[in-house]
């Protein structure tokens, strides 16, 4: 448990982290342009090269293993820091764009092999964005870690369905000036990541650990405290939530109606405009707007002693200050000189546990030999391979439960409705995040607590399947894609919070999980049960035979998932109540340490000199008075 220092520490600079927040929501969206493109344009493919499900699932299986098996770069990101991997971003991903732009134009003839090649290229490029842009962002609000997943994790679900709207206004349903599109955005995004994406000052990359001077380590780490300490304007991620529901209700009401009505391309275009604009100003929270006195305090909870507050007023910045301390002790701070700030820096510790939740300290490689990280691998391996099953082959287990094909504007309708559901569990994640860490430290709720969520919804999702009738059938995909982005903003909220160091290893392991799902429960399990059962000509199967084993085979595993939810979350919180004790003897600590002081104090100012028999008077004061000399302590010195 770190001690953070009061030393005066300069103001971190709202402008320049909020400018970093908004590149790294356009690299989210970049991070949507790989799986979550393959179900607009598979029939294509599938049109195109005569390809089966057996080779689709093959395309589909390789390019989610290639792209989620990240752990070996996040090694690179841990040692060196982020610029290596968004220097990648830059290259792979526009890389693999062009390869299946050129493929659809008949530059390049497309087998199975070098789709897979392709797809593996898109997939990992993406993947770097995530890793340069949404591990790295964080560092700069530990204290709002779920404000900021709400807008990065609920904007690489959105993005989906952005892409979705833009593929059928601007690009009719053509593969190839659409991919060339994805190409150029992605490559600006790389460019400015390479140039602006670095850490806090406070993370230490493995190079600086092993190079820098102790002193100068020393210096670093303690620039964590007005990070913590330091609550940045509110009002930029409220504005990013409202732009983000607007989208959450437009998005799927376009597709719908398009879905429905059949509407023409003008209305398409139309559509496809209204999602650019909104897209477009997303800007506006990185932009630089004058102060305007109270109304507009960047970071407004950082004060200073010396800045002209009287009682009244920062009293109402200290609860926001430092949700986990009382409103007295913060505003003690502030009306002290610095002779009595820095005795007051001895009396009231000021630990990371007030403004963050407990963390193990061991480094990965120490955590893979402990239960409870295994368990967590189990989780995302059940809940995150079901949803890759039910996401990557939405059209196709709804044309066999269903029992006709999958149109285009049906596809198109389960795309959006994956990237809405999925931006709005991301969403509800990170409100659940901010209700339960935003709180005194012993009121806190373990955040392994929402691993049970997803869980639960993807249960619920199975059994819809199983159960509904047809026209009812969009409703499970919904809860799927709602779990599903819950999940996603799981794996980083839980990883970031429950785990001090190797922040990247952590989060990407989870993602191996998903990598061994993905070929154990897409290729093989749903793939070849697919293949062999569609004993007809169609590329559909519209025979329930062919995804129904399946489904109850993962209805199964996911039922398991609730005893790994069990040993991670009942280790947590067992965890976290030793911190609590730990924390809460600190405390007696010092204020033994502060009733010791208080004596001599008194003494000297009656000119009483304390006689050596009496040396331990203090010792056997009466405990009234012990209580009301530390309390009398705690707000005058």
């Amino acid at each position: 448990m770190q001690v953070l220092s009061r030393a005066p520490h300069k103001k971190v600079n709202e402008k320049h982290r909020f400018a970093l927040l908004y590149l790294g929501l356009m690299g989210m969206l970049c991070g949507a342009f790989g799986s979550y493109t393959f179900n607009l344009v598979s029939g294509a493919f599938q049109t195109k090269y005569g390809l089966n499900q057996r080779d689709l699932t093959t395309i589909t299986t390789t390019g989610t293993v290639i792209g989620y098996v990240m752990l070996p770069y996040s090694f690179v990101y841990d040692y060196f820091g982020p610029l290596p991997i968004a220097v990648l971003s830059a290259f792979v991903f526009p890389l693999g764009a062009l390869l299946t732009a050129l493929s659809f134009q008949g530059v390049i003839v497309g087998t199975t092999v070098k789709l897979c090649v392709f797809y593996s290229f898109m997939n990992v490029g993406t993947s770097y964005y995530d890793l340069s842009s949404c591990v790295t962002i964080l560092g700069y609000f530990p204290g709002d870690r779920g404000a900021v997943i709400a807008l990065l994790k609920t904007f690489i679900g959105l993005g989906s369905a952005i892409i979705g709207s833009l593929y059928q206004g601007f690009f009719k349903g053509e593969p190839g000036p659409f991919f060339y599109f994805l190409m150029a955005i992605a490559f600006t995004v790389g460019v400015l990541s390479s140039i602006f994406m670095r850490h806090p000052a406070y993370e230490l990359t493995g190079y600086e650990e092993s190079h820098l001077p102790e002193e100068e380590k020393a210096r670093r780490v303690d620039e964590k405290g007005p990070y913590l300490k330091q609550r940045p304007p509110m009002w930029r991620f409220y504005y990013g939530f409202g732009v983000i529901i607007f989208l959450i209700a437009f998005l799927p009401t376009a597709s719908a109606l398009v879905n429905y009505l059949d509407l023409n391309e003008k209305y398409r275009f139309g559509f496809a405009f209204v999602s650019t604009v909104s897209l477009a100003s997303f800007a506006v929270i990185a932009i630089p707007f004058p102060k305007r006195g109270n109304a507009e305090r960047e970071g407004a909870a950082a004060v200073t002693a010396s800045e002209p507050l009287n009682e009244s007023e920062h009293a109402a910045y200290a609860e926001e200050a430092a949700p986990g301390k009382s409103k007295e002790a913060v505003v003690a701070e502030v009306f002290l000189s610095p002779e009595d700030t820095g005795r007051l820096s001895q009396q009231v510790p000021d630990t990371e546990i007030d403004y963050i939740a407990p963390q193990y300290q061991t480094s990965f490689l120490r955590n893979l030999l402990t239960v409870e990280l295994w368990a967590l691998w189990w989780t995302i391996f059940c809940i995150s391979g079901t949803m890759d099953v039910i996401t990557n082959n939405a059209s196709y287990i709804f044309a066999s439960l269903a029992g006709r094909e999958t149109s285009d504007d049906t596809r198109n309708l389960l795309t959006v409705l994956n990237g809405v559901g999925s931006g709005t569990g991301r969403l509800f994640m990170a409100l659940l995040e901010y209700q339960t860490q935003r709180r005194a430290p012993e009121k806190r709720i373990p955040l392994t607590v929402a691993l049970f969520i997803p869980t639960t919804l993807v249960i619920i999702t199975l059994v819809l399947l199983l159960s509904l009738p047809r026209d009812a059938l969009p409703l499970p995909y919904v809860v799927a894609a709602f779990g599903n982005g819950f999940l996603a903003a799981s794996m980083i909220l839980v990883t970031q919070t429950i785990y001090a160091k190797d922040h990247a290893k952590h989060y990407h392991f989870c993602f191996f999980a998903t990598a061994m799902a993905s070929i154990a429960l897409n290729r093989y399990m749903y793939g070849e049960w697919y293949t062999v059962h569609n004993t007809g000509q169609e590329d559909y199967c519209t025979h329930r035979v062919c995804v129904q084993t399946p489904l109850l085979v993962l209805l199964g595993l996911c039922v398991s998932a609730f005893g790994s939810n069990m040993i991670v979350h009942v280790t947590y919180r067992r965890f976290c109540n030793k911190i609590l004790e730990e924390r809460e003897r600190i405390l007696q600590q010092h204020r033994h340490q502060e009733i010791s002081d208080e004596a001599p104090r008194e003494a000297d100012h009656y000119n009483l000199q304390p006689v050596a028999a009496f040396e331990d008077a203090v010792d056997v004061a009466p405990p009234s008075f012990q209580k009301e000399r530390n309390v009398d302590s705690d707000y005058r010195v």
